[in-house]
C-alpha cells in the first residue's frame, strides 16, 4: 500500500516508490522463508507477528519475529533488496539489542559517504556504499560492542552523528530526535501529520488508526479546517485506546467503519466501567485522552520543547518525493496545520504550551501553577 502511493522511505528519504518487479520479488522471496505460523499477545486473534526461519551467519538456523515496519529499515532503506539478508539483520539486532529502526542511521551514514561527508577513514576504511551488505553487518556488530571508531559513531545514535557532523541535519529523517518514520508524510499529508505532533517524536504509533475512516471524512482536497477536525478524532481514540491497555492493532489501526468505531467506543466503555465499578459516560474517556495529551505536552515544555520542535525533517519539507509512477512535491502547509491543531487543542499557537484556561478547564490546575512557577506560563 505504500508503494502504491509513492509514500515508501527509500535510500533516507530520497525516493519513495519501488519498480513492481522490485517488489513483488521482495515479497515472493520473503513467503520462502516464511513458516506459515504466525504469534502474538497471549490469547489474541490477530497475532501481528510473522515468524520466519532462516540461516544467520555464526548463529545457525534460527527463528525471526519481525513485522513490515521492523524489515523496512533493514533491508530497502540501505538498498538491500534481499529480504534474507533483512530478516538475518533483524536476528542480528534483536539479538545484541539493538532496535530495528538501527538501519534508518545507518541510511544516513551511507547518504553522508555519497556525499564525501563521512569518510573511509571515520570508519576504520569501510566501504559505505548504498546496499554494501557486509559493512552493514559489521556496523552492526561494532555498535553492539562499542568497538573502534565504528561502535563509537553509531553508538550515539542520530544525535550524535548529527552532532560530529553538523552537515548532516539536512539528511536527518527524524521528529524530535526519533527516527521511527515508517511511511513518508510527502505522499500522505494528512494523516502523517501525525509525526509532527506526537510528543513523542516520529513515532507512527501517536495516531496509528482510524486511518481508512479519517480519508473518508476527510479526503485529500478536504479544506485543512476538516482535516485537522478528523485528525483529533484519529489522535483521540488512540490515545484512548493507549490508555486503556488494549491493542493497538485490533481496537484503532484495524478499524473500517465508522459503525465498528461506535461499537469499540461502547465496548471499551462497557468494558471499563464492568471492571471499576464505575459509571463513567463517553464524555469522561474523552476529557481523560484531553488530560493525557495535555500533560505529556506540558512535561515537553519543562525539557524546552516548543512549537518549533513539531515539525518534520528539513527533507520532507524542502525536496519533493521521486517516485517510479507516483510523485511528490515537499509537505505542504505545515504551518497552517499547526495552527488550525494548537486552536483546536487549545494550546499557544506561537509556542505549543497549553494554555492556562485549557489546562484550568480540565481540571489541571496543579500542572498551570507548575509551568507558572518553572517561568514557562506567565503568572
Amino acid at each position: 500500500m505504500h508503494n502504491d502511493i509513492g509514500a515508501l522511505i527509500l535510500r533516507n528519504g530520497r525516493f519513495g516508490q519501488l519498480p513492481d518487479d522490485v517488489l513483488e520479488k521482495f515479497d515472493r522471496v520473503t513467503d520462502e522463508y516464511c513458516v506459515k505460523s504466525t504469534s502474538g499477545c497471549g490469547y489474541c486473534v490477530v497475532s501481528c507477528e510473522k515468524n520466519f526461519v532462516v540461516d544467520v551467519p555464526g548463529y545457525g538456523r534460527r527463528r525471526v519475529k519481525v513485522d513490515y515496519y521492523g524489515l523496512a529499515p533493514l533491508s530497502y532503506r540501505m538498498d538491500v533488496y534481499d529480504p534474507k539478508i533483512g530478516l538475518e539483520f533483524s536476528y542480528l539486532t534483536t539479538e545484541l539489542g539493538l532496535d530495528h529502526t538501527f538501519g534508518q542511521l545507518i541510511a544516513l551514514a551511507m547518504e553522508l559517504y555519497e556525499h564525501g561527508i563521512i569518510t573511509k577513514e571515520d570508519v576504520e576504511g569501510l566501504d559505505l556504499s548504498w546496499g554494501n551488505v557486509e559493512a552493514i553487518r559489521t556496523i552492526i556488530v561494532k555498535t553492539a560492542y562499542r568497538d573502534g571508531k565504528i561502535g563509537e559513531l553509531f553508538a550515539g545514535g542520530l544525535k550524535g552523528i548529527v552532532d560530529k557532523y553538523p552537515e548532516a541535519a539536512k539528511y536527518a529523517i527524524h521528529v524530535k530526535w526519533m527516527d521511527n518514520i515508517p511511511q513518508d508524510p510527502r505522499g500522505n499529508p494528512f494523516y502523517n501529520f501525525r509525526y509532527a505532533v506526537s510528543t513523542r517524536g516520529g513515532t507512527h504509533l501517536w495516531a496509528s488508526g482510524l486511518s481508512r475512516i479519517a480519508h473518508e471524512l476527510a479526503p485529500p482536497n478536504a479544506p485543512l479546517e476538516q482535516q485537522m477536525s478528523v485528525f483529533l478524532i484519529v489522535e483521540n481514540f488512540v490515545t484512548l485506546v493507549n490508555m486503556l491497555g488494549v491493542c493497538n492493532w485490533a481496537w484503532s489501526a484495524y478499524t473500517t467503519s465508522m459503525e465498528s468505531y461506535k461499537r469499540k467506543e461502547k465496548a471499551l466503555l462497557k468494558l471499563y466501567n464492568s471492571v471499576t465499578g464505575l459509571n463513567l459516560t463517553i464524555n469522561d474517556f474523552y476529557d481523560a485522552v484531553e488530560r493525557v495529551i495535555l500533560i505529556e505536552r506540558a512535561e515537553n515544555t519543562r525539557y524546552g520543547i516548543r512549537r518549533k520542535d513539531d515539525t518534520l525533517p528539513e527533507r520532507f519539507l524542502k525536496e519533493p518525493l521521486r517516485g517510479y509512477k507516483t510523485s511528490h512535491p515537499p509537505y505542504p502547509d505545515l504551518d497552517k496545520r499547526l495552527d488550525l491543531y494548537y486552536r483546536l487543542r487549545g494550546l499557544d499557537e506561537e509556542t505549543g504550551i497549553p494554555k492556562k484556561e485549557t489546562l484550568v478547564k480540565y481540571g489541571l490546575d496543579y500542572v498551570a501553577k507548575d509551568l507558572e512557577a518553572r517561568g514557562i506560563l506567565p503568572r
